[in-house]
């Protein structure tokens, strides 16, 4: 059993899920064509700091350089910033503010 109320995952569950994960990292872009349990990290999906729990569906086996650069922000989307536009029609022609 895994303690919910801890960040930490213990080996024998990291391994479980790099077996679910086919031996994979689990990011997409990741070069690597497999990882064992000694080179990987157990990263949570919902940042353990925003609430996020040692549960199986929050959590996936990252290579190590992948967790470090995912931990860095670096693999996550940036943000968009949404501007308010308002736009309205004249004829032919279509202007935004």
């Amino acid at each position: 059993m895994v303690n919910l109320n801890t960040r930490s995952v213990p080996a024998w569950y990291r391994r479980q899920i790099i077996r679910e994960q086919q031996g994979k990292c689990a990011n997409p872009k990741c070069l690597k064509t497999e990882i064992n349990w000694k080179e990987s990290e157990t990263n949570h999906i919902i940042p353990w700091k925003s609430g996020g729990r040692t549960i199986r569906w929050n959590l996936e086996v990252l290579c190590i350089t992948c967790h470090k650069n995912k931990t860095r922000s670096l693999l996550q989307k940036p943000r968009k910033k949404i501007k308010d536009e308002i736009s309205y029609e004249k004829p032919r022609k279509s202007y935004r503010i």
